[in-house]
C-alpha cells in the first residue's frame, strides 16, 4: 500500500490526503497490534476460534481510536482533501 501510494503522488499526481497522514496512522494503529503480541500464531488461532476476544478488542480500539484521530485531524488541518 505504501508503494502503490507513493506511485500515485509521484506518478499520477493523484493526491487524495498526504502520505504521511497514513504512515502516521499505520504507526500509531499498529502499537496495540504488537503490544499483544498477534504476531504469534497461537495468539491469532485463539482469536479466531473466539477463545479469546483480544482481537475483537484490539480492532474495536483501533477503529475506534482512529476515527477519533481522524476526525481531529480533519479539524485542525481542514485543508486536507479526503478523495471527492
Amino acid at each position: 500500500m505504501l508503494v502503490g501510494g507513493v506511485v500515485m503522488q509521484l506518478v499520477y499526481h493523484i493526491i487524495l490526503a498526504p502520505l504521511w497522514v497514513g504512515i502516521f496512522a499505520g504507526i500509531l494503529l499498529s502499537i496495540p497490534l504488537e503490544i499483544w503480541d498477534f504476531s504469534n500464531p497461537d495468539v491469532i488461532i485463539k482469536a479466531i476460534t473466539l477463545k479469546d476476544r483480544l482481537l475483537m478488542v484490539c480492532f474495536g480500539l483501533v477503529i475506534g481510536l482512529g476515527a477519533i484521530l481522524l476526525y481531529a485531524l480533519n479539524l485542525f488541518v481542514p485543508a486536507l482533501h479526503w478523495g471527492h
